[in-house]
């Protein structure tokens, strides 16, 4: 339920935000301090990994006089690793036969690092996609078919008219999420046989309840972060990306 009503949410600690993705360097390299000074390395959060990849590309510097930078240094190396990985999967795994009869649309992480992380460093765990609801299931035998198994029946998102089902590979740790939906966003483009949202199509889906289907559901936040190196106004992002309610979040994260 609350996912429904907050599809949009901070997985960790503001600071942690604040140090990765705010837009002066100055209090982002404050936050990272602090973030380091108060962390057990132990209990990293994996919603952190993204956040500490991020931090460490920023401001190398800073982990070279912590103790725990070494450790902050490993995460992102094993964050990139999975990121060039799944990338690699998604140049090939989706251009053959049966899988480039079907259109994907990229969202969440996905859409991030093929459309706004041109020329930049981004995450990416899992891939994500939008997919036509009435072809879900021809998709599934197709993704079993070259090796991915159906961690759980794809399950009835309650309030939206979508299905949500994930696999895993049988030869790897990665995973595919499927947002089957009754009516897909529009796909303007395609990116290596991957569906590209246009930019109003990905304002309103990022507006939308489906985004608390996605992995992350501080999305938004790294995908601002993103158009922001573009030159666009973070204001303006925020107001066409950001739902009203989480607005002030979402300034005091990325400034």
């Amino acid at each position: 339920m609350r996912a429904f009503l907050y599809p949009h949410t901070l997985l960790a600690g503001q600071a942690a935000y604040v140090a990765a993705l705010h837009r002066d360097n100055r209090l982002a390299r404050h936050a990272l301090r602090d973030w380091l000074s108060i962390c057990d390395p132990e209990s990293l959060k994996f919603a952190e990994h993204k956040l500490i990849g991020t931090s460490v590309d920023r401001f190398p510097d800073l982990l070279s006089g912590s103790p725990k930078g070494g450790v902050f240094a490993n995460v992102a190396r094993q964050a990139r690793l999975r990121a060039h990985y799944a990338e690699r999967s998604l140049n090939t795994l989706f251009q053959v036969p049966p899988l480039s009869d079907f259109e994907f649309i990229a969202v969440g992480e996905t859409h991030e690092r093929l459309v706004l992380a041109d020329g930049m460093q981004s995450q990416m765990e899992a891939l994500e996609f939008a997919v036509n609801d009435r072809q879900l299931e021809r998709i599934l035998q197709s993704l079993k078919a070259v090796g991915f198994t159906p961690a759980f029946p794809p399950r009835r998102a309650w309030g939206r008219r979508a299905r949500l089902a994930f696999l895993t590979s049988s030869a790897s740790t990665l995973g595919i999420r499927l947002l089957s939906l009754e009516d897909p966003p529009h796909s303007e483009t395609g990116v290596g046989g991957i569906g590209r949202m246009s930019a109003d199509a990905h304002a309103r889906f990022m507006r939308s309840r489906l985004v608390s289907l996605l992995g992350r559901r501080d999305q938004v936040l790294f995908d601002i972060w993103h158009l922001r190196h573009d030159g666009s106004s973070t204001l303006d992002l925020i107001r066409r990306l950001v739902p009203p309610y989480f607005r002030r979040t979402a300034a005091a994260v990325l400034g």
